[in-house]
């Protein structure tokens, strides 16, 4: 697939020594939905500022089409931007916010007209045409934001944290809204945000920053279930980070120990030592409590530990043990409430499990990641 938009080593530092992004590169496919993800001060918005023309970098190249559109002021590159509190002008009526742009850009009123009652329509607030944005929520002025920014029909469209201001549970469904406006429309999306679930449910592929730089690149499920360093494991949902030493290897499997237990790991191409200190990542979901009474399978293949049940947090479809495993830091299991009530009661705090874990679903990193 053809990239619409291609970053060639842009770098910006502001205040000649705090360098907001360092040396970025980066290919965006046509129509795709890519979202930069990364706490605050990573980057990811002055890189968004960048493609939008709204920061220059101070050095590289920003392409657009295969156009260098490095030097060029926003409204002659064929982008436009959501941001974060909507800007919207309170003294016009919904309607009025969505045309501004056309009107600017000199189309004429019956074919703007004709733009605004599609977009209001496809937003689901053509009923809305006439009311001013101070009547309307939340959720309802980040749809107006969204048919303006898609008024000039960009090629891409920036979205700068849209849905921060939003409650937990409204974000969650302009989340699945946006991610079928997308779909609907084909054009390309870039997101800026650094609510991991929020990356997850809409994204193509995810760019995890940190400190200006790319960490990894890859899908949603690609990178929950392989990360390539601790910090994307950490950064992207739970984990648990286990210290460990390498004992033996072979090609494909190495044996770690940590507090007297032994974990078998698979490798993915790591080149490691006997002896050698390593971190293994396990997800809490990944990991369950053995029960032996075949609820879980064929277990014989996976590795198990006894740990002791210090605390359990109710989150209504999951259950979480934090457990105790000789001293080491807590190590979180999350089992479903279904499966944690078969046959028996819950383990109450105090009580000795038997963890198990499929050594698939376990990474390795060497340090070297």
């Amino acid at each position: 697939m053809k990239n619409i938009v291609e970053l060639r080593g842009i770098s910006k530092t502001y205040a000649q020594t705090i360098k907001a992004v360092d040396d970025l590169s980066l290919d965006i496919a046509t129509g795709e939905f890519i979202t930069l993800l990364g706490p605050s001060g990573c980057g990811k918005t002055t890189t968004l500022r960048m493609i939008a023309g709204f920061e220059y970098p101070d050095k590289g190249s920003i392409l657009l089409e295969g156009n260098d559109v490095t030097e060029l002021p926003p409204y002659r590159r064929l982008v436009n931007t959501v941001f974060q509190d909507y800007a919207l002008f309170p003294h016009m009526t919904v309607a009025q916010n969505v045309s501004y742009g056309l009107r600017v850009s000199g189309i004429g009123k019956a074919e703007a007209d004709e733009r605004v009652s599609k977009l209001l329509d496809m937003v689901g607030l053509l009923e809305k045409a006439d009311t001013m944005p101070g009547q309307l929520s939340g959720g309802q002025r980040q749809r107006i934001a969204l048919a303006r920014g898609l008024s000039l029909e960009p090629r891409v469209l920036l979205l700068d944290e849209p849905m921060s201001a939003l409650d937990v549970k409204l974000r969650e469904q302009m989340q699945v809204e946006l991610k079928h406006l997308h779909e609907k429309l084909g054009i390309t999306f870039i997101l800026v945000t650094h609510d991991q679930q929020e990356a997850l449910v809409m994204s193509d592929r995810i760019v995890v920053m940190n400190e200006g730089r790319i960490m990894q690149i890859g899908t949603p499920t690609g990178l929950y279930d392989h990360p390539a360093t601790p910090y994307v494991a950490n950064f992207i949902g739970t984990s648990n980070m286990i210290d460990a030493v390498v004992e033996e290897f072979d090609a494909t499997m190495a044996s770690v120990s940590f507090a007297g237990n032994r974990l078998r790991v698979k490798l993915n191409g790591q080149k490691i030592r006997t002896g050698q200190k390593v971190q293994v990542s396990v997800r809490p979901e990944k990991a369950y409590l053995d029960y032996d009474d075949g609820t879980q399978g064929d277990t014989s293949a996976h590795n198990n530990f006894t740990a002791r049940v210090t605390e359990r947090f109710f989150y209504g479809n999951t259950l979480r043990l934090e457990l105790d495993v000789e001293g080491e830091p807590p190590f979180l299991v999350d089992m479903p409430l279904s499966l944690a009530l078969h046959n028996t009661q819950a383990p109450e705090q105090g009580s000795i499990v038997k963890v198990g874990v499929n050594p698939e679903n376990i990474n390795l990193f060497t340090g070297e990641d």
